[in-house]
């Protein structure tokens, strides 16, 4: 963006927009329209949108800082030359983030703002899920029925709960208990699980008559109320093995109903500064125009902006990166093994991790799975082998709308074949993925 820009929309438009709330209805195309001729040759809607409202929020923080409005000491000095050089940085640094394919940018109308999230959570402890869970991150299949996977009674130290040992009383959180009933594959059982592989060590059946039946020298229960009492194994719970009941419960007529919650959060979000500075004398100026034909002022607005978006970029990656599960990893070995047919063919083993790490992460996450990559310009040189081979050349099209399997949207058409340049490229697409 050009200094005449800006001035070019400051006379069409004065401050009369300054004090509107980005959330108007309409109020992002008014944007567009107002920021036009300093956007260029910025294409597609979100990004000319997105980047019209970061203009708008840049001149109205310029605004407020040459009113002054704490205090005449609180202005900033040198606006003018500050204005010159901030909108070619913004002109060239947020169109051009990698951030815009990867994840949802959306320019903040203060420093601080808040971001809301929603999410469903188990409101009952029943069984194996215990009460505040996310209900994916569980992977319970008996929440909403009468089966209650493993309610823990106790942890065992050696020497109750069996043989000679103190006596277990206990209590079911569900009642009233079905009684076993082989027909319809009822019964109540108990068992002691081993700390270390999650194994039965004991297990004790109920007789349908309200006894224990297997490794049980004693106990009863009451179908009606839940209560057990006076439960003994054949021998004592060994020490840090934990006791589980599964059962089942009549809910007919029933008030005990597992429950979910509606949860809503709100995260603060808070802008984070950055600062680069850059020197050059009138003569280095004069001196690059005269020989090379180049302005001074502008490679150093470019090499700031650049510097700034990689920097975005990387730290919006390694979020991503943390989130993902946890960072979740594979290795890929590129020597070549012995017996091997041709190096292409021991090539597409990078396959194997590729697609280890996006199942590894749609299971820890149970949401979709991964969609996009970023390698190493390294790693695009050895894929690049793919699109230039025969056999192999589906795996990377250049192909201009090919669908995805989740979101059915068409590939953006300025997506080419793989390229090995330098730099944040978009390069293609990978399994027609």
């Amino acid at each position: 963006m050009e200094q005449r820009d800006f001035q070019q929309v400051m006379e069409r438009y004065g401050d009369d927009s300054a004090s509107r709330s980005i959330f108007d209805e309409g109020y992002v195309s008014f944007l567009e329209d107002k920021w036009a001729p300093a956007m260029g040759d910025i294409t597609g809607d979100y990004h000319r949108r997105v980047c019209a409202v970061a203009f708008e929020n840049q001149m109205k923080e310029l605004q407020r800082r040459t009113r002054g409005s704490l205090a005449e000491s609180s202005g900033t000095q040198n606006v003018g030359s500050y204005t010159k050089y901030i909108f070619p940085i913004l002109r060239k640094l947020f169109p051009n983030l990698i951030a815009h394919n990867l994840v949802t940018v959306q320019p903040m109308s203060a420093p601080i703002g808040a971001v809301f999230f929603w999410d469903y959570l188990h409101g009952t402890t029943k069984g194996s899920v215990t009460a505040g869970q996310s209900l994916p991150d569980n992977g319970s299949a008996y929440y909403s029925s009468e089966y209650i996977d493993g309610e823990q009674f106790g942890v065992g130290d050696g020497a109750k709960w069996g043989g000679v040992g103190a006596p277990m009383n206990a209590q079911c959180s569900f009642y009233p208990v079905r009684p076993l009933n082989t027909t319809y594959g009822y019964s109540a059982v108990i068992q002691e699980l081993n700390a270390v592989t999650g194994l039965p060590v004991q297990t004790a059946t109920d007789d349908g008559s309200g006894n224990f039946t297997g490794a049980s020298l004693a106990g009863s229960i009451n179908y009606a109320t839940g209560a057990i009492t006076g439960f003994l194994f054949t021998a004592a719970v060994g020490n840090g093995n934990p006791v589980k009941a599964y059962y089942r419960y009549n809910m007919e007529m029933n008030s005990l109903v597992p429950e979910v919650n509606f949860d809503i959060s709100m995260e603060a979000v808070k802008a984070e500064p950055r600062k680069l500075r850059f020197k050059w004398s009138p003569e280095s100026t004069e001196d690059l125009a005269a020989f090379h034909g180049v302005s001074g002022e502008s490679q150093l607005v470019s090499g700031v902006a650049q510097q700034m978006m990689y920097e975005i970029d990387r730290e919006i990656i390694l979020d991503v990166l943390a989130y993902s599960a946890g960072g979740t990893t594979a290795t890929f070995d590129i020597s070549v093994p012995v017996g091997t047919v041709n190096t292409i063919d021991a090539l597409r083993r990078i396959f194997f991790p590729m697609n280890d790490v996006n199942a590894a992460i749609h299971r820890k996450t149970q949401r979709s799975p991964t969609n996009w990559i970023v390698t190493s310009p390294q790693v695009v040189g050895l894929l690049q082998n793919f699109a230039t081979h025969g056999d192999y050349r589906g795996n990377f099209t250049g192909n201009a709308s090919p669908v995805g399997p989740l979101s059915f949207q068409q590939v953006p058409s300025s997506w080419s074949t793989m390229s090995s340049q330098m730099g944040v490229v978009q390069v293609g697409v990978l399994n027609n993925k």
